[in-house]
């Protein structure tokens, strides 16, 4: 199975089930629901990507770079979390 995760807000997962079909869901509200959500996701033969914080901020303010930066982070982080104890 591949699972591809977009954290952030707005963000949400993707996955190739084993017999080819594929899914999309939103990112759960919290990392306890992302984690549930990838227990049953993950197994054996899993390659999981996650995607990384872009290092640019372009026009934004420096308010809004932080916020999406802390909530894409935590997303991050979590799921980073998240997809190595299902291992």
């Amino acid at each position: 199975m591949t699972i591809a995760i977009d954290p952030g807000k707005s963000g949400g997962i993707a996955y190739r089930d084993t017999d080819g079909s594929v899914h999309a869901v939103p990112m759960p509200d919290t990392v306890a629901d992302l984690d549930r959500l990838l227990r049953v996701l993950v197994c054996p033969e899993s390659v999981c990507f996650i995607e990384e914080l872009p290092m640019y901020r372009e026009k934004m303010n420096l308010r809004s770079t932080a916020l999406i930066g802390i909530s894409f982070l935590r997303t991050y982080g979590g799921g980073e979390g998240c997809i190595a104890a299902a291992r």
